[in-house]
């Protein structure tokens, strides 16, 4: 999947635009200050993830993202519109295209733009750093892009170009968990978009 100089390490796929667009509302409205109320419980971002590609801030990172614990995913499933329904779109897609039947394991929601590479522009890292037996990434894009916008990218380190994500909402992209991959610095001509990443293990 690496090899060749239009390989990106990352397959392409979509998710219903109207799953992706409720979760974006949901998140617009309800995500501030670093929480997002969750039934009784409260979803928090974290920050101490210092890989990133401008000078850290744990204030930022907190702001700017969402850590969907595996104990949260029940309430995740019940209190997020679009959430499960994702998730069954990804479980699916994931048998269908590498052939394993995978769990998911806990999520990140993230804001991303030009203003946030101290906080959710990630440097060089894998997603196998916190649970090694995660397999599995999808990186949903929730907003549509707004016309003449530039791509949305990551990129995976020996891939022959980066990824871009398309300009619908529910654009995604699936790798390997074990890739070395990082954020493309947003261009200045981008505005903000969320994105949920997925993380999933192989089912038991």
């Amino acid at each position: 999947m690496l090899q060749g100089p239009s390989s990106t390490g990352v397959r392409r796929l979509e998710v219903p635009t109207e799953l992706a667009a409720q979760c974006a509302s949901h998140f617009e409205s309800d995500w501030k200050n670093g929480m997002l109320p969750l039934g009784n419980s409260t979803c928090r971002g974290y920050g101490s993830y210092s890989k990133t590609l401008a000078t850290f801030s744990a204030k930022e990172q907190t702001d700017n993202t969402l850590l969907i614990t595996n104990n949260l995913l029940a309430q995740a499933r019940t209190s997020i519109p679009g959430f499960a329904g994702m998730e069954s779109v990804l479980v699916a897609w994931i048998s269908q295209n590498y052939g394993v039947k995978v769990a998911l394991h806990y999520a990140h929601g993230l804001r991303q733009g030009p203003d946030t590479l101290a906080s959710t522009g990630f440097d060089v890292h894998q997603d196998t750093e916190d649970f090694d037996f995660i397999t599995h990434t999808v990186v949903v894009k929730l907003t549509a892009d707004r016309a003449g916008e530039a791509s949305s990218q990551m990129r995976v380190v020996g891939a022959g170009q980066p990824f871009s994500y398309g300009n619908a909402a529910g654009s995604a992209g699936a790798f390997l968990a074990r890739l070395h991959h990082s954020s493309v610095p947003a261009s200045d001509s981008r505005g903000q978009c969320l994105k949920l990443a997925y993380f999933f293990r192989i089912a038991s």
